[in-house]
């Protein structure tokens, strides 16, 4: 209830952000007055109602407990939050950028209001007072609080089209900054059961863009025969319910995964064949066309015999595997992730791998992102420049709609990028995502297998996380989606735009590291090893980010990046600089912790208005 309330309590600011309130008097003269003169004894009356009812909700709900004591570390210093360390000043102004949408050059305070309730209730454990619910009649105060919801409902509606539009997706970039900061399953619960936002309206110009009312054409044409499609119709109520099912199975208190099918390689699967991808191949089960994600793992359980001892995959290991095998397979996955149904895992013990079963609703064999930008394809299928703009959005959406739900990828590369088009050439807009299989929530201390450190995989991966000297981030994520928007400017591999594709086979010795798990340092002991010291012994692969990043000077390559705006325009590459930046980009610490939740909504925020939304105002 109290996040229902405070959720009404940032409509409001928005509202009035929208409507001119919130700006100076001589704006507010030239705005609001304009407003007043059509729509004043409305807005009076709701005002007055709203008044009026929180007067009477004030009698239900808080209290203050003084017997609850600071939380204080050894030093006697009041712990700090990550979110301390933020330069909030330096984050908001980057949401000045020309190259967002005029109507988005803001930090929406809103949003400003939701974020600062969730520090205010971190402060709750550092205060002498602990702010306590005490609600003595919570049925008034539910009914209270619908009727809150509707007369905000009809403010809104008192704005003009164009005030609309912005107060809308305003409050929808809101909602998703709510769904970041819930955290137990009972605040993921309130979000879901929270009312459903309209679309944002179509706008003339290409700024108006809304990437929340696109989403909803995702759905169709992407349902599975196999799985019924999801009840929910919001694209807030389908990541709400996908994140309640992903904390159910990866949170502090999940469960055992249910029963998903193990399926036998010998006598289920038939017709196997390769693909350019090495741990791809396509195959057929049960009369449909399936393709197989294969991942390798060690058999690290010792089981005693008579004689000897065997050496098995661990429980813990096999458990997630199928706790990832529900995850693709749920009916709640949202179709704006772009993942394909999973059928379900095969267990390969005498390859030591387990196989990740894939529908594929085209009955076509899968074409890669990599395969299309070889020399041989770009020769026979060259693709417009709105297609290439429209892969670009797509991607950079799904990622975004990813990470609202906590989840990491891992592995993302053009690789993984997949189009199903049946017969014919394929259509850029509707990328299918792969290689989900080292996918892995995004915690701290959490020990999962991690991709292969295979040279081919290095190029996309962020040099700091080369060798895995620790967990991995979002923001590795997003500097490796930065690397294939380069790629599809280009319309080249980036092993070719980066002249190492001679060097991959020689490096492999450098990328190679002894472990396989995604670890804290001080646990990772032995999984891995610093970044070699001097830079003329860098492998290519650590050297990407600072060739896009620093000056020819100090070593940077400007002509990549240059070809890029060429290519593409100044604002898509914008959004790939952003993508390469990561947190200093953002005006955010570079090693702040990225799981807390605050950090995690500033984040989110700063990457859906500076890629997603400038990627989504090109006009081509």
């Amino acid at each position: 209830m109290r996040l229902r309330l405070e959720l009404q309590h940032g409509r409001l600011i928005d509202w009035g952000d929208a409507a001119g309130i919130t700006e100076t008097c001589d704006q507010i003269t030239k705005i609001f007055k304009k407003r007043m003169e059509v729509n004043g004894p409305v807005i009076f009356a709701l005002l007055g109602e709203m008044h009026a009812l929180l007067k009477k909700m004030r009698k239900f709900y808080l209290r203050y407990d003084d017997s609850v004591e600071p939380l204080v570390v050894s030093t006697g210093e009041t712990r700090k939050q990550p979110v301390d360390i933020v330069n909030m000043k330096a984050y908001q102004s980057i949401f000045e950028s020309k190259d967002i949408p005029r109507d988005r050059r803001k930090y929406p305070k809103g949003l400003s209001h939701i974020v600062e309730l969730a520090i205010g209730a971190k402060d709750i454990v550092r205060h002498p007072k602990r702010l306590l619910w005490a609600v003595k009649n919570e049925q008034e105060f539910q009914k209270a609080l619908a009727r809150m919801t509707e007369l905000t409902d009809h403010l809104h509606e008192t704005l003009g089209d164009a005030q609309m539009r912005t107060l809308l997706e305003t409050c929808q970039a809101t909602m998703l900054a709510v769904l970041q900061l819930a955290q137990r399953p009972e605040q993921i619960k309130a979000v879901r059961e929270l009312p459903s936002t309209p679309n944002v309206p179509a706008g003339g110009d290409s700024d108006s863009a809304s990437i929340f009312s696109q989403a909803e054409t995702l759905v169709e044409g992407r349902s599975s025969p196999s799985v019924p499609p999801s009840t929910t119709s919001n694209i807030f109520e389908r990541l709400a319910a996908f994140r309640s099912i992903h904390t159910s199975l990866y949170g502090r208190q999940a469960s055992d995964p249910p029963p998903v099918p193990l399926i036998d390689l010998n006598h289920d699967i038939s017709d196997i064949k390769s693909t350019e991808v090495a741990t791809r191949d396509l195959a057929s089960y049960g009369g449909h066309d399936v393709w197989i994600e294969w991942k390798e793992y060690k058999c690290d359980e010792e089981i005693p015999t008579e004689t000897d001892f065997i050496y098995s995959v661990s429980d813990k290991v096999k458990k997630d595997a199928e706790r990832l095998v529900a995850l693709l397979r749920t009916s709640e996955k949202p179709a704006e992730f772009c993942v394909p149904n999973c059928r379900g895992y095969i267990n390969d013990e005498k390859k030591n791998c387990f196989g990740f079963v894939f529908e594929n609703p085209k009955k076509s064999a899968p074409v890669s992102l990599l395969k299309l930008l070889g020399k041989e394809s770009r020769a026979s299928t060259p693709f417009p420049l709105n297609e290439r703009v429209a892969l670009a959005q797509r991607l950079a959406t799904c990622l975004l709609f990813l990470h609202a739900t906590n989840w990491l990828h891992k592995s993302l590369r053009s690789a993984s990028v997949l189009f199903l088009s049946g017969t014919g050439t394929p259509t850029l807009s509707h990328p299918y995502i792969s290689s989900f299989e080292y996918a892995r929530p995004d915690v701290n201390k959490a020990t999962y297998i991690g991709a292969p450190e295979t040279p081919e995989w290095a190029i996309y991966c962020h040099p700091d996380y080369i060798g895995r000297p620790g967990n991995f981030r979002k923001t590795y994520d997003i500097y490796s989606l930065g690397i294939i928007l380069i790629e599809i400017a280009h319309w080249k591999s980036a092993a070719e735009i980066f002249s190492i594709a001679d060097k991959v086979n020689s490096t492999s010795n450098d990328m190679a590291t002894k472990g396989d798990s995604d670890e804290e340092p001080s646990t990772a002991k032995g999984h891995g090893h610093e970044a070699p010291s001097s830079a003329d012994k860098l492998p290519p692969s650590y050297q990407i980010r600072k060739w896009l990043t620093e000056d020819i000077e100090q070593g940077g390559r400007p002509d990549i990046l240059d070809t890029v705006g060429t290519n593409m325009g100044e604002r898509y590459l914008s959004a790939v600089k952003a993508c390469i930046g990561g947190m200093e980009y953002f005006h955010l610490p570079k090693d702040v912790d990225q799981t807390d939740p605050i950090i995690a909504t500033l984040l989110q925020h700063a990457y859906l208005r500076l890629v997603v939304d400038v990627l989504h105002a090109i006009v081509v």
